[in-house]
């Protein structure tokens, strides 16, 4: 019973050295804290040199950190993941060598703080299977590798539209979750710069199911990497191929964020729902205001060039039929 206790305050000891580890290692490799949740309190930044700006979000007991960088790279990923792992197994694997070497305990009778060791390398080698089997897996690691050279093409400056997608890798069940919905956010962006509205509510509809978390909470998944994509769809449902009932559906349950982020991205979305759902063009305005302040002033945001630009688009776009309606 003692050694179970320990067991899980090790796996809840290692989450939190490694949120830690996430804030040397990632500063040491000139990253910076895009999000930081705490507790039901998330704080976020959207230039890399601003102070965390906090809201309510979902709780959990364990912190997590986001930590990001201006036209970040494939090689800047593994070396993070990496140093992170290395570290934190120097800091595990010694102390279960001292504790066991000083308690010469068996698998049976294994006390307290026995278990916390044993939880905080258990949990670390499963940390590692997870990762080593999500980055060499060959239809995973293609998939990223995909969208390392998307990304560099937007932080070339190239419009979405004359990026090529990958809907067929998306698509693919064997292939990790994290990384299908990183491509789908990508085809959806690509389909909405092209103005392929049909291939957008197709993208759309996949990625409803995946969010559906299927398991016993019956909950979609509203962490903080899926955020763009609950975006896409309200706006989707708001502006495009309107349906107040599915709009209003995942405002409800990503408004926390929604009402909080000061993107370009973020405050179009909330004025496409402010003037078609809410019918409040005031409001509206007031939003798209905000999103107009953020591209006027942009250097020193996680944004990538192509992005700046579909958002520009898709603003004055928005703006027209908010000042003319």
């Amino acid at each position: 019973m003692f050694w179970f206790i320990g067991y899980l305050i090790g796996i809840y000891l290692f989450a939190v050295v490694d949120v830690i580890l996430s804030f040397i290692v990632g500063k040491s490799l000139g990253m910076s804290l895009m999000l930081f949740t705490f507790f039901g309190n998330e704080g976020r930044r959207i230039y890399t040199k601003e102070k965390l700006r906090w809201t309510k979000g979902n709780f959990s007991i364990i912190p997590t950190a986001y930590f990001g960088k201006r036209g970040i790279t494939k090689s800047d990923d593994i070396y993070y993941l990496v140093i992170k792992l290395l570290v934190s197994a120097a800091l595990f694997i010694s102390m279960a060598i001292v504790l066991n070497l000083k308690y010469k305990a068996g698998f049976w009778g294994r006390g307290f703080k026995l278990g916390i060791s044993d939880g905080t390398v258990i949990f670390w080698l499963l940390t590692c299977f997870l990762i080593l089997k999500g980055r060499l897996q060959s239809s995973n690691k293609e998939l990223s590798d995909r969208f390392y050279e998307q990304n560099a093409l937007l932080w070339e400056g190239n419009e979405f539209a004359r990026i090529k997608s990958y809907p067929e890798l998306a698509a693919n069940k064997k292939i990790m979750k994290t990384i299908r919905l990183r491509e789908y956010m990508f085809c959806c962006n690509i389909a909405l710069d092209r103005g392929d509205f049909n291939s957008l509510g197709a993208y759309l509809r996949d990625v409803d199911e995946m969010l559906w978390s299927k398991n016993s909470t019956g909950k979609y998944d509203t962490t903080f990497p899926y955020t763009a994509l609950y975006y896409m769809i309200i706006y989707y449902s708001s502006c495009i191929n309107p349906n107040r009932a599915n709009a209003i559906k995942f405002y409800e349950k990503i408004k926390f964020r929604l009402e909080a982020d000061m993107e370009p991205g973020g405050r179009r979305v909330l004025a496409a729902f402010q003037l078609y759902i809410m019918n409040r063009p005031d409001l509206a305005a007031a939003s798209i205001t905000q999103a107009e302040q953020f591209l006027d002033n942009h250097e020193d945001s996680f944004l990538a060039e192509g992005e700046l630009k579909l958002e520009r688009k898709l603003i004055d776009e928005l703006k027209s039929k908010i000042f003319y309606r």
